[in-house]
């Protein structure tokens, strides 16, 4: 979710909206790094973006797909279109932007609503999922990687990626403050608003 990341990794990507995968629940591995696994009680929320066929080469090697790191498969998610303005390459989303881990409320970049009870279910569409089949025992993240997810954490706020996940799903296994706070001030500035 770390829109700078992607961007680097995957300079053709564009962002589609948020996706929400049924059945399955983020976890950290025993190698340290996030992963997915078959849930029926769980879903997984995220980002997602069309990648070109170069994103694609590219993403295989930082996932260790040779190395057996994590397996590639195609998973039916579904997917909440971004508003037009925000449907564009994510270089050109992060530059817009000005995308900075220290700043919570950037200019162009407004969230979308999270679903609400009774919102009509996004488009499903079949998508690039990467997961570890070999490594799903719970493991620890490292110092680095947590500084990594909180940056991903904000990018999903601005994105509309729910609080209320990020909060009770993810922010518990990075064991960062770091997450906490943005959600917390992220609430505050929403209260603020009404």
């Amino acid at each position: 979710m770390h829109l700078t990341q992607m961007a680097s990794r995957c300079p053709d990507s564009e962002y589609l909206g948020r996706a929400v995968l049924a059945g399955y629940r983020i976890h950290i591995n025993r190698r340290g790094f996030a992963n997915i696994v078959a849930d029926a009680t769980e879903t997984v929320e995220g980002l997602c973006f069309l990648i070109s066929p170069d994103d694609e080469a590219s993403l295989d090697g930082y996932e260790g797909v040779e190395l057996f790191c994590y397996e590639k498969s195609e998973i039916a998610v579904q997917i909440f279109e971004a508003p037009p303005q925000l449907r564009r390459r994510v270089a050109e989303l992060v530059e817009a932007a000005e995308v900075d881990t220290n700043k919570v409320d950037t200019a162009e970049v407004q969230p979308q609503p999270p679903p609400r009870d009774g919102e009509s279910p996004g488009t499903s569409v079949a998508s690039l999922v990467y997961a570890s089949v070999l490594h799903v025992s719970n493991g620890r993240a490292g110092n680095q990687y947590k500084r990594m997810v909180a940056r991903g954490v904000q990018d999903a706020l601005r994105l509309g990626v729910s609080q209320r996940y990020l909060e009770e799903k993810v922010g518990p296994l990075v064991e960062l403050s770091k997450v906490h706070w943005l959600l917390r001030k992220r609430r505050k500035m929403q209260d603020d608003a009404w």
